[in-house]
């Protein structure tokens, strides 16, 4: 199963990993596990692209960003993700889980 974890904090994201694999076909022909990368990617080159203060990892099986300083473009560019994947989810629940959480100061 794809997991992804979304942790807020006062409202903004602190984190977003997106981790696993669907396994709903064989390796190289799993549209699940494409999808999710391709909008996981996505991401990390908007964030990328708009010079947001976050630091990137991604390694096999993992796409990890944490944010340094959340701005009101990053904080969009987040969302507009989260729908996405929120959408492959709805469609494919048995393969793919999203969650977010609240951290409590």
């Amino acid at each position: 199963m794809i997991t992804v974890q979304r942790t807020m904090k006062q409202g903004s994201t602190e984190e977003l990993s997106i981790f696993g694999h669907s396994g709903s076909e064989e390796a190289g022909r799993d549209l699940i596990c494409a999808a999710v990368s391709a909008i996981g990617f996505g991401l990390c080159n908007a964030l990328h692209q708009m010079h947001a203060e976050a630091d990137i990892q991604i390694k096999d099986n993992l796409i990890k960003i944490r944010i340094i300083k959340s701005t009101e473009q990053t904080e969009t560019i987040l969302n507009t993700g989260m729908i996405q994947l929120q959408t492959v989810e709805e469609r494919y629940p048995e393969f793919v889980l999203v969650k977010s959480e609240e951290k409590v100061i």
